[in-house]
């Protein structure tokens, strides 16, 4: 198992992550909070709106590798001496999340477009509906910013510092926060049936991105394997 769940060693600096945690307030509270005024009389305006999703999904991107702009410059040298091994692990993760995303598509149906790509949370259109409504635009989005915002929010703020002290701890943790969003979500926009579901299905695969965080101790790994997942789910949103 140790082998398995092996002694996490890659971290940023202990400020940063207060900072990141900062940066919630502004990710979840205010950018929430007052899109949907700025957008008021458009809101049914499903083109015009996944304009707004675009917009939160790429500011928060850009902010987090601006913060991180130090860490991911470091973290990257962890690539360079284990390249095979990166790759080994970030290849293997992808496979699995694709197969499990495969196999609820092929359950649900369209209904799938509701839960994938994965992103740190909604202001006003799900994944796969922002993909089909804005098919470029959207699948970028997806795949180049939201994976640097949700592994920094999420991830470099939370998992890390608590799974360098415990293996399996920093799993649960990041589950019970990662819950905050989906609250906040629900009390904003309701569709509580929804938000749940979503993020119980989404779970696993935040899961399986953490584990390669600390399979290959780097952060560049969750990274690639929730830029590759998000680009092949929003491939499948087409279908």
């Amino acid at each position: 198992m140790k082998r398995f769940f092996p002694i996490m060693n890659d971290d940023t600096e202990k400020g940063m992550h207060f900072a990141l945690l900062a940066y919630w307030i502004f990710a979840f509270g205010v950018m929430p909070t007052w899109m949907p005024l700025f957008g008021d009389g458009f809101w049914d305006n499903l083109p015009v709106i996944s304009w707004f999703e675009i917009a939160y999904h790429v500011i928060n991107g850009v902010v987090i590798v601006i913060m991180l702009k130090t860490y991911l410059k470091d973290s990257f040298l962890n690539v360079q001496l284990d390249p095979k091994g990166f790759l080994k692990t970030v290849g293997f993760s992808v496979l699995a999340m694709l197969a499990m995303a495969a196999g609820l598509r092929y359950c649900l149906g369209r209904g799938m477009t509701d839960i994938y790509p994965i992103k740190e949370m909604s202001v006003a259109l799900t994944s796969g509906l922002l993909v089909k409504q804005q098919p470029i635009f959207g699948t970028i989005c997806l795949s180049l910013f939201t994976p640097f915002a949700v592994v920094g929010l999420f991830y470099v703020s939370i998992f890390a510092p608590v799974c360098r002290r415990n293996r399996w701890l920093g799993y649960v943790v990041v589950t019970v926060l990662m819950a905050v969003p989906c609250a906040l979500d629900i009390l904003w926009r309701g569709q509580a049936s929804l938000t749940i579901l979503i993020f119980i299905l989404q779970l696993p695969m935040h899961w399986i991105a953490c584990w390669t965080y600390q399979k290959a101790d780097t952060v560049w790994a969750p990274i690639v394997t929730l830029a590759i997942f998000n680009l092949g789910t929003s491939l499948m949103a087409f279908l």
